[in-house]
C-alpha cells in the first residue's frame, strides 16, 4: 500500500480509476509529468507521488509503463512573466512537447496515457489520441479525486446531455439567471465534449476527476449579457469567488465590454494584456452534473486544487473564454478564463435543462435530486 501524508492510498485509487478505463494485461502505458512548476502548492506537489503510485497500480494490472518528464515550458510561451503567474495563466495549451518529437512518438505509440502534466488544449494532445491511445488527465489532490470518483451513472447522464449538443445540427443555447444573465448562443458547428471521469474507449481524452459536459458557440454568434453574482467563482487565473457583480456584453460572440468594481477591472486587466482580441472570444460552455462537486471547495482548498468541483458542480454552469481547439475550432490563444456560475437556467432549442441551477430534464437528474 502507498499512502500520502493524509493516509490516502493511491495504489487502490488509481488501479480503481486505470480498471473504468478498461486498462488490461498485456497493454502499456505512459505516465507524463512536467517540472514546469515544481515550487507551485496545490496538485503539482504530488507529482511524484502519483508517478510512484501510477506505476505500482500498472504492474498490479500487468501493465507495462514508462515514465516522461517534460522540461518547462519555453519562455515565449509565457507572454506575462515567469513564476506562479505566468505558469498558471500564460501555459493553457501550451507544452513543451511540441519541441520534443521523440518524447512525442512515444506517447504516441502506448495504449494509455496518464497525464499528470496537462496537455488539455494541445495540439499534442489530439496528435495523440488520433492515434488511438486513451488520455487521462490528473492534476487535482487525491481528496478531490477520492470525493468525485466517477460512476457510470454519471457517465449516463452526461452523454444523455451531450446527444442534445450533437456537432452538425444547429441549435440554441439560451443561459439566463435571476441576477440578469441572458445570453443566446447557436450551436453545433463544432464539437462537444463528455468529461466522464475516465477515458475507456480508443481515442479517447478525460480527466479524473471530472463530470461535465460541454460545447462551442458557432463562429461569431453569442449576443446578450453575462452577469457573473456575488458568489460565483473564477477559477482561471483567480481560484476566487466573485465579491461583486459583473457585467459582461457579449456581442458576436466576442466579450465587448466588462463593467462593475474589482473583479470586473481585474478580468479587465488581464485580458488587455494579452493584446490579443482572440482572448475575449467565447469558449466553451458546459453544464456540471457531479452529485458531489461541492461549491464551497474553493473556499476550502484554494491553490491546493484546480478547482474541479466548481466546473463539475451539479446543476452548475460553467462558461468559458478564449480556444476553441477541443471543439475542432483554430482559435489558439493562450488566455482562458474559466467561471462557473450557480443559480443559472440553460435550455437548448427551448427544452429546459438546468432551472435556476436545478437539473430538470429527467434523463440528467440523480434520483432523488
Amino acid at each position: 500500500m502507498f499512502q500520502t501524508e493524509h493516509g490516502y492510498d493511491l495504489v487502490k485509487l488509481f488501479r480503481a480509476e486505470f480498471e473504468l478505463c478498461k486498462l488490461k494485461a498485456g497493454e502499456t502505458a505512459a505516465i507524463l509529468s512536467s517540472s514546469s512548476a515544481p515550487g507551485l502548492p496545490g496538485p503539482w506537489r504530488y507529482r511524484r507521488e502519483y508517478v510512484e503510485a501510477a506505476f505500482r497500480a500498472f504492474a498490479d494490472l500487468r501493465v507495462a509503463a514508462f515514465h516522461i518528464e517534460l522540461p518547462p515550458i519555453p519562455k515565449p510561451v509565457l507572454p506575462i512573466g515567469e513564476g506562479p503567474l505566468g505558469l498558471m495563466t500564460a501555459g493553457m495549451g501550451k507544452t513543451a512537447l511540441g519541441q520534443l518529437h521523440s518524447a512525442l512518438g512515444a506517447l504516441k505509440e502506448v495504449d494509455f496515457v496518464f497525464d499528470l502534466a496537462m496537455t488539455l488544449f494541445s495540439p499534442e494532445l489530439a496528435e495523440i489520441v488520433a492515434g488511438g491511445p486513451r488520455v487521462l488527465i490528473c492534476v487535482e489532490p487525491p481528496e478531490v479525486c477520492t470525493r468525485l470518483f466517477p460512476s457510470q451513472d454519471l457517465k449516463r447522464r452526461l452523454l444523455n446531455a451531450q446527444r442534445r449538443m450533437e456537432k452538425g445540427k444547429m441549435k440554441t443555447l439560451r443561459v439566463t439567471s435571476t441576477a440578469g444573465t441572458d445570453l443566446t448562443m447557436e450551436i453545433g458547428q463544432y464539437g462537444r465534449f463528455v468529461e466522464g471521469g475516465y477515458a475507456d474507449d480508443p481515442s479517447r481524452w478525460d480527466a479524473f476527476p471530472s463530470g461535465q459536459v460541454g460545447c462551442f458557440p458557432n463562429d461569431g454568434s453569442g449576443e446578450g449579457v453575462i452577469v457573473l453574482d456575488k458568489g460565483d467563482q473564477v477559477v482561471l487565473p483567480y481560484m476566487r469567488y466573485i465579491g461583486e457583480p459583473v457585467k459582461l456584453t457579449v456581442k458576436e460572440g466576442y466579450i465587448r465590454a466588462i463593467d462593475g468594481g474589482v473583479d470586473a477591472q481585474l478580468m479587465r486587466d488581464h485580458l488587455e494584456s494579452w493584446g490579443d482580441p482572440e482572448v475575449y472570444a467565447l469558449g466553451h460552455q458546459s453544464l456540471g452534473l457531479h452529485p458531489h462537486a461541492r461549491w464551497d471547495a474553493l473556499g476550502v482548498y484554494g491553490w491546493d486544487s484546480m478547482g474541479m468541483d466548481g466546473r463539475i458542480f451539479y446543476g452548475g454552469y460553467l462558461l468559458g473564454t478564449g480556444p476553441n481547439t477541443l471543439g475542432g475550432g483554430t482559435r489558439d490563444t493562450p488566455c482562458h478564463f474559466d467561471i462557473p456560475m450557480r443559480n443559472c437556467t440553460a435550455k437548448i432549442d427551448g427544452e429546459v435543462l438546468i432551472d435556476q441551477g436545478k437539473i430538470v430534464a429527467e434523463d440528467l437528474r440523480v434520483k432523488g435530486r
